[in-house]
């Protein structure tokens, strides 16, 4: 089978209006919520920021205990990883 070459153009405008996106921003809370459903108390969700080229949403240990055992256990890094979105 032969190959074709394909050319496209990445337009970069409207992937960063995508990025930051209201849908966008509602699947980032989606999954900031799942990962703090999965630690528990003393972790928190910041809302969407936008930034130069997306929006960024926030999952942090809020209070000593949490943080001491995100620290020790990795617990967020795991969380996150785990979350499907």
């Amino acid at each position: 089978m032969a190959r074709k070459n394909v050319k496209f153009e990445l337009n970069l405008k409207g992937l960063n209006e995508l990025m930051k996106s209201p849908a966008m921003k509602s699947v980032e809370m989606e999954a900031a919520q799942s990962i703090v459903g999965q630690l528990g108390p003393g972790y928190t969700v910041e809302p969407p920021k936008n930034m130069s080229f997306v929006a960024i949403t926030t999952v942090h240990a809020s209070d000593p205990k949490a943080f001491q055992d995100c620290r020790e256990n990795d617990v967020l890094r795991k969380a996150a990883d785990s979350t499907k979105i």
